[in-house]
């Protein structure tokens, strides 16, 4: 299957053959939100937001063929 991948800030540097933080992967049937961060090689450490087409996910989820993964830092206000 395959998904777009958006990384949003300080994680555009983990996609290596993206442009502008965008890039195409391909997965096996059944991936989940945690396998696509794995084989990104974002530290587990780094606090993010994820998204699966604009819904917030936890990092279970499993993907579809055709879903856009948006993942950034979270962002505070004031």
């Amino acid at each position: 299957m395959h998904i777009t991948i958006k990384l949003y800030s300080m994680l555009r540097s983990y996609l290596k053959d993206g442009e502008n933080g965008v890039g195409i992967l391909e997965f096996s049937d059944g991936a989940k939100i945690a396998d696509v961060v794995a084989y990104l090689g974002i530290p587990e450490k780094i606090p993010r937001v994820t998204l699966i087409n604009g819904e917030q996910k936890e990092a279970g989820a499993l993907l579809s063929d055709g879903d856009v993964l948006s993942v950034f830092p979270p962002m505070a206000g004031g």
